[in-house]
């Protein structure tokens, strides 16, 4: 084998290589070199992209208040919340069903007149 059929036989396995991985992200990159990780830290140490520091918490999220002893909802609370819920999603259901039955009993009387006026029509031309 000389040294240019190897260097083609490499190029092609590279530009197939390069090929594949354009058509599928998900094939596994090669590891990065020295090189890279070299200019990555002095990227970082010019100052360009420096890292952000911590973010450090305020005093008013260091602290909390313990809970209150027998805190919390009761039963009764909790099963007014539940009705006080039911009865709006009730109202709002008859709500929209009022206005669907408005709007269907619009159509039907509408289809009822053209259905008559087809009728006057029919035997008027008799």
């Amino acid at each position: 084998m000389t040294f240019s059929n190897s260097i083609s036989k490499a190029s092609r396995a590279l530009a197939a290589r390069s090929m594949l991985m354009k058509r599928n992200p998900f094939i596994a990159q090669p590891p990065q070199t020295a090189l890279y990780y070299q200019q990555k830290r002095s990227f970082v140490a010019s100052g360009v992209a420096a890292p952000r520091p911590a973010k450090v918490p305020g005093p008013e999220t260091a602290t909390s208040n313990p809970p209150a002893p027998g805190g919390g909802t009761s039963m009764m609370e909790r099963l007014g919340s539940f009705l006080v819920g039911a009865g709006l999603a009730g109202l709002l259901s008859q709500y929209y069903l009022y206005q669907e039955l408005l709007t269907s009993n619009a159509r039907m009387i509408e289809r009822q007149h053209d259905l008559e006026k087809r009728i006057k029509m029919l035997e008027g031309s008799k």
